[in-house]
């Protein structure tokens, strides 16, 4: 891995214009010939480091003791929940809010394999298998709802539905929630769309108003466990300790903007790919079994 000068115009790639004109494949393509690590500027922050070949992200991952994941340690926050508005949440809420957005996602093993541990009994395969019949149930009940109907908003009307009805039912919260979950996860990561995060103060009562949500079924879990992922945080143990309220919320967040969001942008991008490469389209009409293997290929194309 080695650092090459950068002669040209800075790239920002995280500025949504250049893929709304399809010029990320080339603009990534020119980095990994002539700059494979990349220094990105920001307008409204300081920067980061972005690595453009296979080979250099995987020696990263594998790597945290250099490449920290840990805030303390450097570690960049894709979503800083205090920033977002955790002052917000008062000391009536929470008391101290120091590890608050200490979640999963800015940890190092083995702490971070600790926390994950707790919540891996939630997607075993025969837990997922368990609810396949469920979940085919909704997906019928979704497209079911556009029979008749001579287009639709695909986004709104399937893509963002059907990950928001699973997460809830994994999180055992009733489905009618599902529209706050929905609009929360959108408040969270909608951080350059004026639609969905208009102001400082609406993210920090949306921040204030999840993380009230999460605390009030911590406390019913408390109360009344079950086999649902809230259940699994609230009396999961690491080194004998259970997890605190503020790490819970920063892992309850994490959850439902990560098994929303990105899932959501799949459905849609693999849509849209498909209906692009109609060829590709074909193929899995005439040959079903090779949905799985679509799938991730559909992940890895969108990059959600």
């Amino acid at each position: 891995m080695s650092v090459t000068a950068q002669d040209h115009a800075p790239y920002d790639l995280k500025d949504p214009s250049l893929y709304e004109r399809d010029e990320e494949h080339e603009i990534f393509t020119r980095l990994r010939a002539e700059c494979p690590v990349y220094w990105n500027p920001e307008d409204d922050g300081p920067g980061f480091w972005c690595l453009t070949k296979y080979d250099d992200i995987v020696a990263v991952s594998k790597n945290p003791k250099l490449f920290s994941s840990a805030r303390d340690w450097g570690g960049h926050r894709i979503f800083d929940e205090k920033e977002a508005g955790g002052a917000a949440l008062g000391d009536a809420a929470l008391g101290d809010t120091s590890d608050v957005d200490t979640s999963m996602i800015s940890m190092d093993p083995p702490v971070h394999n600790a926390y994950r541990g707790m919540v891996t009994p939630g997607f075993t395969p025969p837990r997922i298998k368990g609810m396949e019949d469920r979940i085919r149930s909704r997906v019928r009940a979704t497209l079911d709802q556009l029979k008749g109907v001579d287009h639709c908003e695909f986004v709104t009307s399937v893509a963002a539905e059907l990950p928001i009805q699973v997460l809830s039912e994994l999180f055992g919260i009733p489905q009618e929630d599902r529209l706050k979950l929905f609009e929360w996860s959108n408040a969270m990561i909608g951080e350059d769309d004026p639609e969905l995060r208009p102001s400082a103060d609406f993210i920090a009562a949306s921040f204030a108003e999840m993380s009230d949500y999460a605390l009030k079924l911590w406390q019913d879990r408390a109360e009344n466990p079950g086999d649902d992922l809230i259940s699994m945080l609230v009396h999961g143990r690491v080194d004998g300790q259970a997890m605190s309220p503020e790490r819970y919320i920063g892992t309850f967040i994490l959850l439902v903007v990560g098994g929303n969001e990105t899932t959501r942008q799949s459905i849609a991008g693999g849509a849209l790919a498909l209906s692009q490469f109609p060829d590709q389209r074909q193929k899995l009409l005439d040959n079903p079994s090779l949905i799985a293997n679509a799938v991730s290929e559909i992940v890895r194309w969108v990059s959600p």
